[in-house]
């Protein structure tokens, strides 16, 4: 059963990765997805921002993770990213 949910979770974040690359689909951006394996169920949640919390910064396409890269790390990511053309 574990190895279904995996292989199922990797295809579902393959997908969403191919979808945000690519500008097609509807990708997943401000929902959850839930899946209930006992009953084979799959459902979008939508997220909603709390607004007393304030941002930690300003989002740039350069800075997508709030700083968990390393600046090693951030600037290898920057160096090998593709255009959708390119891929």
């Amino acid at each position: 059963m574990l190895k279904i949910v995996g292989a199922w979770l990797a295809v579902v974040l393959t997908t969403e990765v191919f979808k945000l690359r690519t500008g097609t689909g509807d990708p997943l951006v401000g929902r959850m997805m839930k899946f209930d394996a006992r009953a084979a169920t799959c459902v979008a949640v939508p997220l909603r921002r709390d607004p007393r919390t304030e941002r930690p910064a300003e989002l740039t396409a350069a800075e997508p993770f709030f700083g968990l890269l390393s600046p090693e790390a951030a600037e290898a990511a920057r160096q090998s990213t593709l255009s959708a053309e390119e891929l």
